[in-house]
């Protein structure tokens, strides 16, 4: 092609309004929520166009979610698989894991992967060497942080119901489990496992949990949780209990404070957001993730719902308050 036809298409192209042939089609990103509802979440979105990939501009999202029914994610993941995107992101294990069996070339960022190394999904967190990276939860220590802010509120606590997924990651669960018992020892408290298998099961759940005279409840968290925060905000107003867990780490819609629970304590949506938009952008630019490392989020934040302390009559102490990032008033 000569220098006359180029700059006669360009000519041509500003006077149709087009633009020029050079001009790249946007980046596609795939987004596979597992609890919480398309569209894709906003913070994301703001996330990705302070760097430069602006929404119908440089980049389109195809957004999927199966709303907290798991076993539809094969499905879903294969449609978006089909869908050829240049990246996809997604959060927890179930998701990740069902996006890895439907493709081995698409790059995949993770939202939230708890113990990814064993299972078997990554390489190492440095190198993880295939198509999967993104961020992982710091799992112990954010469990044990929790138990402890809630014995901080409730001292007298003697019983405490905890929630999880049935059929949820076993590894996670045993994370959890070894710091319920040195959290029990310690202060001298019982605990019992609740297993709810889908949304329908909750209020039954809540009202065995009741009828049982539990001091609080400890919501793990899982897509159970994320994806019914406010049917269980109602369910713990209404039986008046204590509840403490993780807001969604992406996701406005899903934040368990604001429907009712006592505290949460976990990944900054922000930061959480922040960090995935950096791994799409490098992996955009060309990068490949099996060399990205996976990362740990470095910043956290406390929400205390004192609206809900103050129907519980639950005094909070002023040392929560003032770590608290907000206060529900």
């Amino acid at each position: 092609m000569t220098w006359r036809n180029v700059l006669l298409g360009l000519l041509l192209g500003a006077v149709c309004g087009l633009p020029p042939a050079s001009a790249q089609a946007p980046k596609r990103i795939g987004v596979l929520l597992v609890a919480t509802a398309c569209p894709t979440p906003p913070e994301l979105v703001k996330s990705l166009a302070e760097m430069g990939w602006i929404e119908g501009r440089t980049v389109v999202f195809d957004c999927l979610s199966v709303l907290g029914k798991i076993d539809d994610l094969p499905a879903r993941s294969a449609e978006i698989v089909a869908h050829k995107p240049d990246v996809i992101v997604s959060g927890y294990i179930p998701g990740i894991r069902a996006l890895k069996a439907a493709t081995s070339t698409i790059p995949i960022v993770a939202l939230n992967m708890a113990d990814p190394v064993g299972q078997g999904l990554i390489d190492s967190l440095s190198r993880p060497g295939g198509n999967v990276t993104g961020l992982v939860s710091v799992m112990f220590e954010l469990e044990s942080k929790r138990i402890e802010l809630l014995q901080q509120a409730l001292p007298k606590m003697t019983r405490l119901a905890v929630v999880y997924r049935k059929g949820g990651d076993e590894r996670y669960r045993q994370s959890t489990e070894q710091a319920l018992a040195q959290a029990s020892k310690a202060r001298r408290f019982s605990h019992k496992w609740f297993y709810p298998e889908k949304p329908e099961e909750l209020p039954a759940m809540f009202n065995v949990i009741a009828a049982e005279k539990f001091d609080a409840v400890y919501l793990v968290p899982n897509p159970t949780v994320e994806g019914n925060a406010v049917l269980i905000g109602q369910e713990v107003t209404r039986h008046r209990l204590p509840a403490v867990g993780q807001n969604s780490t992406i996701g406005l819609n899903s934040n368990i404070t604001d429907a009712g629970v006592l505290l949460a304590y976990g990944p900054s949506t922000e930061h959480i957001a922040q960090r995935a938009a950096a791994f799409i952008d490098k992996i955009l630019k060309g990068a490949r993730p099996a060399t990205l490392p996976a990362e740990q989020p470095t910043k956290f934040e406390l929400i205390v719902n004192l609206r809900t302390a103050r129907a519980l009559g639950i005094a909070i102490p002023q040392s929560i308050l003032l770590r608290a990032d907000r206060i529900i008033e």
